[in-house]
C-alpha cells in the first residue's frame, strides 16, 4: 500500500494568515469598544427583558428612523443566559467570524478557487478585524453581504431560483438592520439585468413574488421609515463635496488606510504601525489590477461568474455613493461595511488574475502585505490591552476595563448604600449610559469581587497613562 503523504505544494497557506487573524479577534474579547450606541443596544434589550416582550425598535437612525430590533433581540436572548458583557462579546464575536468563515468557504467552492487568498484579505484588514469583534449592529452587515454574494454566485453560474428567495430573505435582514444596505440588492438586480436577461424575461414572475414577498415583511418597518423620515434630525448633514469625499474613501476598509488614526491607543503603536503603510498600495494594486481584468474579459465577452459577481460588487458602490451623495451625512467608515464584499471581490480578482501569470511575484507580493497587517493587529491587541482602549472619540476605554471597575463598584455601593461616588473622567460626565448599563448588568450578576470593609466613597479617575479609568476607595 502506497503511504499517504501531504503535498505541501498544493496547501493552501494563505489560510494560516486568515486563521492567525481570526485567533487574535478571539483573544481577550473584552478589549474592544464600549460607548453610547454599543450600551444602547443593551439598555434597550434589558428594558424589553424587563416588560416581557421583544424590543420594538433598535438604534436612532441618521434620518430620524430607528433601525430594526434585530441585534436587540439577539441580546435579549444572550441576556437570559448571562449577565456578563464581556461573555455577550465573546459569543458575537465568535458568531460574526463564524458567518465570514462560512460565506468565503463556500463562495470559494463554488468559484473553484482556492479560498485562503481571499480570507485571508478579509481577515487581515485591520478594519474589518475591528468591526467583526464590535458589539454593535451594523457590523452585522459583514457577513451578510458575503452570504448574499454567496447567493448571487449560484445564481449566476447556475440560474437557480432557490438562490434568489434566500437572497431576498437576506435582503429583508439587512434592510431591516440598517436601510442604507438598500444599495446591495440593487447592485445585484443590476447584474440579473446584465448577465441573466433571458431567464428574468422567461421566469419575471417568480422574480416579481420574491420582490413582493420581501416587500410585505418589511411594510410594517418601510411605513415606519416613511413616516419617521426627517432630515433635520439624526446625523450631521454636511456638505456635498464633504460627502463626496467619504464616498471616494469607500475603499479603505480592506485596507489599513486611516485605521491608526481612528483607533489607536494614545501611545501610538510604533514601528507596526508605520510599516503597515506598505501594505496599501499592494491591496489598491491588487484592486485596480481587479477591475482591469474584468473590463477587458467584458469586452471580449469572456465574463465568468466571478467577473459578473465583480461588476455587481462595482455597481453597488455606484449605488452607495448614490445614497450617501443624496443623504448628505456625515463621512463614516463604518458605512463602508456596506461595500466591503465588493473591494475583496476585486482584490481577490487582481490577485487571482497574476497568480495566473506570475505565480511567485503574486504570492510574494500579498504575502508580505499580509504580514505587515498582521505585526499591526498583533502589536494593536498588545497595546490596546495594555493600555486599556484608544485615545480617540471612536474608541475610548475598553469594555473589559470597564467592566472591572463597575463591579468593583457595584459591590462597594451594596456593602454601603450610603457610598458617595465621585466622577473625575471627562466622556464618562458628559455620557453615562455606558457606566450606567454596565451597573445594570453588574447588579444582575451573582458574584461580585471583594472589596474589603465597606467603603465611605469612591473616585473614578482617569489612569495616568494609557485610556483606562481607575476607581479608588476609601474608607
Amino acid at each position: 500500500m502506497k503511504s499517504m503523504k501531504f503535498d505541501w505544494k498544493k496547501f493552501d497557506y494563505f489560510l494560516l494568515f486568515a486563521a492567525a487573524a481570526t485567533l487574535l479577534a478571539l483573544w481577550y474579547p473584552g478589549d474592544t469598544v464600549w460607548l453610547r450606541d454599543e450600551a444602547r443596544l443593551i439598555a434597550l434589550a434589558l428594558d424589553a427583558n424587563e416588560a416581557g416582550r421583544p424590543a420594538l425598535h433598535g438604534l436612532p437612525g441618521s434620518t430620524g428612523v430607528a433601525y430594526g430590533a434585530l441585534i436587540v433581540w439577539l441580546n435579549q436572548l444572550l441576556l437570559l443566559a448571562t449577565s456578563d458583557p464581556v461573555v455577550i462579546v465573546a459569543i458575537k464575536g465568535a458568531l460574526l467570524l463564524g458567518l465570514c468563515w462560512g460565506a468565503l468557504l463556500r463562495l470559494a467552492r463554488c468559484l473553484h478557487l482556492p479560498a485562503g487568498p481571499g480570507a485571508a484579505l478579509w481577515f487581515c484588514s485591520p478594519f474589518i478585524w475591528f468591526y467583526l469583534r464590535m458589539p454593535w449592529d451594523n457590523i452585522w452587515l459583514l457577513p451578510m453581504s458575503l452570504w448574499y454574494v454567496v447567493c448571487a454566485a449560484h445564481f449566476f453560474r447556475d440560474g437557480r431560483m432557490s438562490m434568489v428567495v434566500w437572497a431576498g430573505g437576506l435582503f429583508a435582514l439587512m434592510f431591516y438592520l440598517h436601510p442604507v444596505s438598500v444599495a446591495i440588492p440593487l447592485g445585484f438586480a443590476a447584474g440579473v439585468l446584465l448577465f441573466r436577461f433571458e431567464l428574468f424575461r422567461r421566469e419575471w414572475w417568480k422574480f416579481c413574488a420574491v420582490g413582493a414577498g420581501v416587500l410585505i415583511v418589511l411594510s410594517p418597518f418601510l411605513y415606519r421609515c416613511i413616516r419617521g423620515y426627517s432630515p433635520d434630525v439624526g446625523a450631521i448633514r454636511v456638505s456635498f463635496l464633504t460627502a463626496l469625499g467619504g464616498v471616494v474613501k469607500c475603499w479603505q476598509n480592506l485596507t489599513a488606510f486611516g485605521f491608526t488614526d481612528r483607533f489607536a491607543p494614545e501611545v501610538g503603536l510604533g514601528i507596526p504601525g508605520m510599516w503597515v503603510v506598505l501594505s496599501i498600495p499592494v491591496i489598491v494594486f491588487f484592486m485596480i489590477l481587479g477591475a482591469i481584468v474584468v473590463i477587458r474579459r467584458w469586452r471580449r465577452k469572456e465574463l465568468n461568474t466571478f467577473d459578473r459577481l465583480c461588476v455587481c460588487g462595482g455597481i453597488t458602490v455606484v449605488f452607495l455613493a448614490v445614497e450617501l451623495l443624496v443623504l448628505r451625512v456625515e463621512p463614516q467608515t463604518h458605512y463602508n461595511s456596506v461595500v466591503a464584499f465588493a473591494w475583496l471581490l476585486l482584490a481577490w480578482r487582481g490577485f487571482t488574475a497574476l497568480r495566473g501569470d506570475y505565480r511567485k511575484t503574486a504570492e510574494i507580493v500579498l504575502c508580505a502585505a499580509l504580514i505587515l497587517e498582521l505585526l499591526l493587529l498583533a502589536d494593536f491587541s498588545r497595546l490596546v490591552h495594555r493600555y486599556s482602549g484608544g485615545s480617540s472619540e471612536y474608541f475610548g476605554t475598553t469594555l473589559a476595563r470597564q467592566w472591572r471597575v463597575v463591579r468593583s463598584l457595584t459591590a462597594a455601593h451594596l456593602a454601603n448604600p450610603a457610598l458617595t461616588v465621585e466622577l473625575e473622567v471627562d466622556r464618562f460626565r458628559e455620557e453615562p449610559l455606558p457606566l450606567q448599563v454596565l451597573i445594570r448588568l453588574a447588579l444582575r450578576s451573582e458574584k461580585l469581587p471583594d472589596v474589603g470593609p465597606a467603603p465611605r466613597s469612591a473616585k473614578l479617575l482617569p489612569s495616568r497613562s494609557g485610556s483606562g479609568i481607575d476607581l479608588v476607595l476609601m474608607e
